[in-house]
């Protein structure tokens, strides 16, 4: 048994599966988090007081899916991002290497009950569009992602997660106490991200059009 969170500015005790269309990271469920700070920073996203809604879920019942295992690399995790969220395919080698990833890495989801993995917030958007745009190599892309610190986020897919979900409570949050955490935290990645991670540049470094032009070792590829 584990403990979910879903931020919002309504209580939520049964979440309907397939409400929504979602254009999240990871398609259409419901969205929840372990990290109770993530969940507050949901709650208040829109500038208004929100809820933090607690769950309980049997997760020996459930077949998940962990992005983070040593079962699937970086490349992964951005071929899901590419089905469902909106890139700046600003140039020929973005579209190309759209393509690329999604030949190549793309998943079967379709027998998971839950999906785990990073979150595609601001910055880490940002780093995904410039390695899309060859503006940065694979292990900058890496380092970035990782030096922000990244939380994890729970995404219910199927019938029978939702069934096991169990509402427990819902906890006020006010913007005005936790309504800038996630921009600070955001400001100070996207510092970091051009005050070195831009500027580390080896002349060993994986770009985008590399992978395109050349037969890449999927080995070779991975979070460390």
């Amino acid at each position: 048994m584990i403990t979910l969170y879903h931020g919002s500015t309504s209580k939520i005790e049964k979440p309907i599966f397939g409400f929504r269309n979602s254009k999240d990271d990871f398609g259409q469920g419901f969205y929840c988090t372990q990290d109770h700070e993530l969940a507050t920073e949901w709650a208040v996203k829109t500038g208004v007081d929100g809820l933090v809604n607690e769950y309980s879920i049997d997760d020996s019942k459930l077949k998940f899916l962990d992005l983070k295992s040593g079962m699937f690399n970086i490349m992964s995790w951005i071929a899901i991002l590419l089905e469902n969220r909106t890139f700046a395919l600003s140039s020929a080698v973005a579209r190309l290497g759209h393509d690329y990833i999604l030949s190549n890495f793309s998943q079967d989801l379709k027998d998971y009950d839950v999906l785990i993995g990073y979150r595609a917030d601001n910055s880490n958007f940002s780093y995904i569009n410039d390695f899309l745009n060859n503006a940065i190599s694979l292990r900058q892309l890496t380092l970035a992602i990782e030096q922000t610190n990244p939380k994890e986020q729970y995404v219910l897919k199927s019938m029978k997660a939702f069934e096991l979900l169990r509402f427990k409570e819902a906890l006020p949050v006010s913007v005005n106490q936790c309504g800038y955490e996630g921009q600070l935290r955001d400001l100070k990645a996207r510092h970091h991200y051009f005050s070195k991670v831009c500027n580390e540049v080896s002349v060993s470094d994986l770009f985008i059009k590399d992978m395109i032009l050349s037969t890449i070792d999927v080995d070779r590829l991975s979070w460390n």
